[in-house]
């Protein structure tokens, strides 16, 4: 098998079921419209009206249909719910280390005030970990498309 035949197979592959996507759907929908009810509280402070901040669950819950539907028929959308679930869970990762890294120190007598923030630091670590790899490709993706667009066009024929 060659390397071409291997992106042929690669782009050959079969359309996900109905049922595949639609419990991608009603998954995402769910729990982004279970996250969107920890934003309402965050609205009603910053100076949302209330009725319109009760409305945000829903909007969550069509939200994560949509992206379940375009992640079930696009593969960019499918990385980029990949890379959506990567920097929370790669944050938890840090922080779990962080808590470990917190008794230890607290067991050597630094004061347990000054070993809860290395929880925190480690979760802000982790997301930063995470998230470099998506700053650096979309940088990337910009920088390409900009020197694209920036690179006059010269007739062929005119040399």
């Amino acid at each position: 098998m060659t390397v071409g035949d291997l992106r042929y197979s690669r782009s050959m592959a079969a359309p996900p079921s109905r049922l595949n996507v639609a419990l991608r759907m009603l998954g995402l929908g769910i729990v982004l419209g279970w996250a969107s009810v920890f934003l309402i509280p965050l609205c009603v402070r910053v100076g949302v009206a209330e009725h319109t901040a009760n409305r945000l669950p829903f909007l969550g819950f069509f939200l994560g249909l949509a992206w379940g539907l375009a992640s079930a028929v696009s593969r960019t959308a499918k990385s980029l719910l990949s890379f959506a679930v990567l920097v929370p869970v790669c944050g938890g990762v840090f922080w779990f280390f962080g808590v470990l890294l917190g008794g230890l120190l607290v067991g050597f007598g630094v004061s347990p005030g000054a070993a809860d923030y290395v929880p925190v630091v480690g979760f802000c670590l982790g997301v930063a970990v995470a998230l470099l790899p998506g700053i650096v490709i979309g940088s990337e993706a910009l920088g390409s498309f900009f020197s694209r667009s920036a690179k006059p066009h010269r007739n062929r024929d005119a040399r």
